[in-house]
C-alpha cells in the first residue's frame, strides 16, 4: 500500500469515528448543561482548567512516544522499537508520580484560595477535582500504547477504541440523567473516571494481544532513558507553555468574570475540540509518515508531504468552521437551552485560531522529527508565557472577555512564522516555496468561497431556511474551490486516483 492511499485509507477511517464521537459530543454537552446548570457546568470547567495546567507533563511524554516509536519503525528496527517502547514506560510512571504531586500541591491550593467558587459548592468541586486528577493519571498509562498504534499506522484500532471510549461517555451521561443522586457534578465525575479505567485496559490488551508489546525492565538502558529524557524534558518546556496559555486563559477569565463566563468558555472550547479532532485525526495520520520519511533521508517527499498535508489541514477545517461561524447562533440556539452569554463570540474566535493553528500541525511534527529542538521548545515557551501576561494586562484594561481571544488569534500567528522559521532553519523548508504552495492557495480558496455564503447570510430572514441554504452552498463552494484553486495539477490526479480505487472496490 502506497503511502497516500495509506494515509487517505488511515483519514477516512479517522473521519468516520470522529463523525460518530462528533454527533455525541455535541448530545452530551446540551445534556450535561441542562442537568448541572450553568453554574455548576462552569465551575466543572475551572476545576478542568487547573489540573489541565499540569497536562503538558503527559503532552511532551505522548510527543516523545510517538516520534521515537515512529522514527525506529522508519528505520525498521524492531529491537530498538521494543526497548524505546519499555523505556518510555518507565518514564510514563516517573513522569506520571511528578504530575500527582503537582495537582495536589499547587493545584489543591490554587482551587481552594484562588478560583471564584460559591462557599456552598466548595466541597464538591474539591471531590470533582481528585476525580478529573484519577482520570488524567490513568488516561496517561494508556499512550504509550496509543503511541505504538500510531507508529504502526493501526489507525482502525485506535478508531475502534475510540468509538467506545465514546459510547461508554454517552452512556454516563444517560446515566446521569437516572441515577437518582443530588450531587450531579460529583456523579458525572465519576462515571468519567470508570469510563477511563475501560478504555486504558483495552489498550493495554489489545497492544499485548496483536504487537506482542510488553514492558522488559531487565533490558533498561541509562543511555536510551537519556535520550528520551533530553527530547522529553525540551519538548514539555515548550508543550508546558501553550498549555499555560489555554488553561491560564480559563483561570484568568475565572479571576475577571466568575464561572459564568468560564460556562460560555467551556462552551466554545467542546465546539473547538470537535473541529480540532477533525484535524487531529488527520494529523494522526500523517504524523508517523512525515517522521518515517525524515528517518529515511528522503527530503524532496519530506517536502511535498509538509506542503501537502498543511493545505488539507487547513481545508479540512475550514469546510466545517465557516458555515459553523456563521450560523454559530443559530447553532446554539438549537442545540443548547440555555446559552451562557459570550458564547457566540467565544466560539467564532476559536474556531478562527484553530484555522491558523492546523497549518503549523505538519510543520511541526517534520521539525519534532529532527530531535533537534532546544531552539524551538525555548522559544514556543518564552511566547505562550509572554501571551498569558498579554491577556491579564489587556483584560485589566479593556474588562471585555473577547479580548482575551484576541489576543491569543494574534499569538497564534505568530506561532505559525516561528515554526516556520525553524522548519528552515532545521530541514531547509524554503518559506518562500511554503508561501507560494500553501498560503496563496489558501487565501484563494478563502476569497473565492466566501461572498456568495456571505450574501446569502444577509439576505435570508428565516434562520431554519437560512441555516440550510448558507451550510449547503457553503460546502459545495469551498470544495470546488478546494478541487480548482487549492490543489496543484498533481495533486488533484491523486484525489481523482483514490476517488476512482474507492468506487472500482465498492463496485466489486
Amino acid at each position: 500500500m502506497s503511502n497516500t492511499t495509506r494515509l487517505a485509507k488511515n483519514t477516512i477511517t479517522l473521519y468516520f469515528r470522529q463523525m460518530l464521537s462528533l454527533l455525541v459530543s455535541l448530545y452530551t454537552v446540551r445534556i450535561v448543561l441542562e442537568i448541572l446548570g450553568v453554574e455548576d457546568y462552569g465551575i466543572y470547567n475551572a476545576v478542568v482548567g487547573v489540573v489541565s495546567l499540569f497536562s503538558f507533563i503527559q503532552g511532551a511524554l505522548l510527543a516523545t512516544s510517538n516520534r521515537f516509536l515512529a522514527f525506529e519503525l522508519g528505520r525498521n528496527d524492531i529491537e530498538n522499537f521494543q526497548s524505546v517502547f519499555t523505556h518510555m514506560f518507565i518514564l510514563y510512571v516517573v513522569f506520571g508520580l511528578v504530575y500527582l504531586f503537582f495537582v495536589e500541591s499547587i493545584g489543591m491550593w490554587f482551587v481552594l484560595n484562588k478560583l471564584v467558587i460559591p462557599p456552598e459548592k466548595i466541597t464538591s468541586a474539591t471531590i470533582v477535582y481528585q476525580c478529573i486528577i484519577i482520570s488524567y493519571f490513568i488516561e496517561l498509562v494508556s499512550f504509550n500504547f496509543q503511541s505504538a498504534l500510531f507508529a504502526y499506522e493501526n489507525m482502525t484500532a485506535y478508531a475502534i477504541i475510540a468509538i467506545i471510549n465514546t459510547l461508554f461517555k454517552l452512556l454516563a451521561v444517560l446515566l446521569l440523567q437516572y441515577i437518582a443522586l443530588p450531587n450531579k457534578l460529583v456523579l458525572y465525575a465519576i462515571l468519567l473516571d470508570i469510563v477511563s479505567i475501560i478504555t486504558t485496559a483495552i489498550y493495554i490488551l489489545y497492544s499485548k494481544v496483536k504487537y506482542g508489546l510488553s514492558v522488559c525492565i531487565r533490558k533498561y538502558k541509562p543511555g536510551t532513558v537519556k535520550i528520551l529524557l533530553s527530547y522529553f524534558l525540551w519538548n514539555m518546556a515548550g508543550t508546558g507553555a501553550l498549555t499555560v496559555k489555554a488553561n491560564g486563559t480559563t483561570i484568568i477569565l475565572n479571576l475577571f468574570f466568575g464561572p459564568i463566563v468560564n460556562s460560555a468558555r467551556g462552551v466554545a472550547t467542546q465546539i473547538g475540540n470537535a473541529v480540532t479532532s477533525l484535524a487531529q485525526n488527520f494529523r494522526n495520520a500523517f504524523r508517523p509518515q512525515i517522521t518515517k520519511i525524515y528517518a529515511s533521508n528522503e527530503k524532496e517527499k519530506l517536502y511535498e508531504t509538509i506542503i501537502m498535508t498543511s493545505k488539507l489541514s487547513f481545508f479540512l477545517v475550514f469546510v466545517f468552521s465557516f458555515p459553523a461561524m456563521l450560523e454559530m447562533s443559530f447553532i446554539l440556539s438549537v442545540w443548547l437551552k440555555d446559552v451562557p452569554p459570550n458564547t457566540i463570540d467565544f466560539s467564532i474566535m476559536t474556531l478562527l485560531s484553530l484555522l491558523v493553528e492546523v497549518i503549523e500541525y505538519p510543520v511541526m511534527s517534520a521539525v519534532m522529527a529532527t530531535g533537534a529542538i532546544k531552539g524551538i521548545e525555548l522559544t514556543i515557551c518564552l511566547t505562550g508565557l509572554f501571551s498569558l501576561l498579554l491577556v491579564y494586562i489587556t483584560l485589566g484594561i479593556t474588562n471585555n472577555p473577547i479580548t482575551a481571544y484576541m489576543v491569543m488569534f494574534f499569538i497564534d500567528i505568530i506561532l505559525l512564522f516561528i515554526w516556520l522559521f525553524f522548519a528552515k532553519r532545521l530541514i531547509s523548508l524554503s518559506i518562500k516555496t511554503f508561501t507560494k504552495k500553501v498560503f496563496i492557495p489558501i487565501m484563494k480558496v478563502v476569497l473565492v468561497s466566501s461572498p456568495i455564503p456571505l450574501i446569502l447570510y444577509s439576505i435570508i430572514k428565516n434562520m431554519s431556511y437560512q441555516f440550510f441554504v448558507t451550510v449547503s452552498i457553503s460546502v459545495l463552494l469551498i470544495c470546488l474551490c478546494v478541487l480548482f484553486f487549492g490543489l496543484s495539477k498533481n495533486e488533484r490526479e491523486t484525489v481523482f486516483v483514490l476517488a476512482k480505487a474507492k468506487i472500482h472496490l465498492k463496485g466489486n
